[in-house]
């Protein structure tokens, strides 16, 4: 890196988050780390987060802001990579927040290793928890592992590691030359993207440290039944399919347990969607009885194992229900 270029770009996709975006901001403005651009996306807000955004962004020098009408968050990624000159890009979800002191420890590590890719740590928070940064800071890092492509992706595919986008740290060389971006229109972009910035990394690194906060949300995509979500992810394993069969034969049959995952997930948001006599519904049902038939081979755990046992009695959507429920009882206590 040369003296006097900017080492990293943040990129925070912003839409209908008014009652966290300035926290979010706020929480990367406060860094001790000082060498970094921060790029807002507004991707057509309709309430008041634009105009949050636009005075967060008179008032800071680091902020550039995009303004665009609504294309999605892929779009919004896309759209902010294209504007960044960070040597590294960092993406940061809008109801979410950095701890103090992040930046400084991450980057003081890539400093000294320069990866093509770092993994960290996150922590997972309710919806309407009251963040108090007394609370949290990051510490110097504990645990870090150098590891290989190949163990990395089996990490991901065996869902030891989720495949957030906000959840590591890369070279913005590895999306650019490789082409990588978000597929424009797509929900759940991260599974169509996240394997493909590991597979063309050279040299990763895996954090324990936890330096990012997530917050879950009842309304966000992850928990609203949209009927796009079934064939999004669909399309995307299908990409993943056939990316592993023609660049790492093999690896793919070994650990099935995240592609199982968003099978599962898939088949669930179409039973919601869709008329029970469905197609595509069937279609998808009949693939995932091809994965009870395999369970033999031990390449998928016994959690999913026993969700295609599920899904084989026709009880999987219902128990999936109460589950759901139940989950969100607990979270409002």
């Amino acid at each position: 890196m040369k003296q006097g270029e900017i080492a990293l770009s943040v990129i925070i996709p912003v839409f209908n988050v008014e009652k966290y975006v300035e926290d979010c901001i706020k929480s990367v403005l406060k860094q001790d780390y000082k060498n970094f651009e921060i790029i807002v996306v507004d991707d057509g807000s309709t309430d008041s987060s634009g105009k949050i955004c636009k005075e967060l962004a008179r008032n800071n020098d680091k902020i550039k802001l995009i303004c665009q009408e609504n294309m999605g968050l892929s779009q919004a990624r896309n759209s902010g990579m294209l504007q960044a000159v960070g040597e590294y890009v960092l993406f940061v979800d809008s109801d979410d927040v950095l701890i103090p002191n992040s930046l400084n420890q991450i980057m003081k590590f890539i400093h000294q290793k320069q990866p093509d890719f770092l993994k960290f740590g996150f922590k997972t928070i309710p919806q309407n928890y009251k963040i108090d940064a007394k609370n949290f800071s990051a510490q110097s890092v504990e645990i870090q592992a150098k590891i290989s492509r190949n163990e990395m992706l089996d990490k991901l595919l065996t869902g030891k590691i989720p495949n957030y986008s906000w959840s590591f740290i890369a070279k913005k060389s590895i999306y650019v030359d490789n082409g990588i971006t978000f597929p424009r229109n797509r929900l759940y972009e991260d599974l169509a993207t996240s394997y493909r910035v590991i597979a063309a990394s050279t040299t990763l690194y895996k954090m324990e440290t936890v330096f990012y906060l997530y917050r879950q949300r009842n309304n966000s995509i992850a928990n609203q039944h949209n009927s796009k979500i079934g064939p999004d992810i669909l399309a995307s394993l299908n990409e993943i399919s056939v990316f592993f069969k023609n660049y790492f034969p093999g690896m793919l049959e070994k650990h099935w347990n995240m592609y199982v995952y968003f099978l599962l997930l898939a088949f669930y948001e179409n039973s919601k969607t869709r008329g029970k006599d469905d197609t595509e519904l069937f279609k998808n049902r009949k693939q995932l009885l091809k994965f009870y038939s395999l369970r033999k081979s031990k390449n998928i755990s016994w959690k999913y194992f026993i969700s295609l046992i599920l899904v084989k009695f026709k009880i999987f959507v219902p128990i999936q229900d109460i589950r759901i429920g139940i989950k969100k009882m607990i979270s409002r206590i």
